[in-house]
């Protein structure tokens, strides 16, 4: 698996008087978004092979809370996902279902 780079909304600057210094700050509800892509070799192949294929994605979300006055030692937000894995459907359509083609590799309607 290959984690890219998170994608923030935009921040707001705010002075923090007693350091006299802005920094930029996430106000409300806001996402924090990050893709992940899948490897695509045996590894995958294997875990695909257990009876309830699954992918566990652990991390940590780090952040300071601060309000006009203060800020609050650092924090960290443990996070896991645990993602279901449905393999491929390598089974072929019954005969009758597939669509037919000429011999000049043109599709017959059925």
């Amino acid at each position: 698996m290959t984690a890219h780079d998170p994608v923030f909304p935009p921040s707001k600057p705010f002075a923090f008087v007693p350091l006299k210094e802005a920094v930029p700050v996430f106000e409300g509800r806001f996402r924090v978004l990050q893709d992940v892509t899948l490897a695509d070799g045996r590894d995958l192949g294997k875990t695909l092979e257990a009876p309830d294929p699954k992918i566990e994605i652990t991390g940590s979300l780090e952040y300071q809370v601060c309000s006009e006055d203060r800020c609050y030692p650092p924090g960290s937000l443990p996070l896991k996902w645990t993602i279901k894995l449905i393999p491929l459907d390598r089974e072929r359509v019954p005969e009758g279902l597939q669509r037919k083609t000429s011999a000049e590799g043109g599709k017959i309607s059925p």
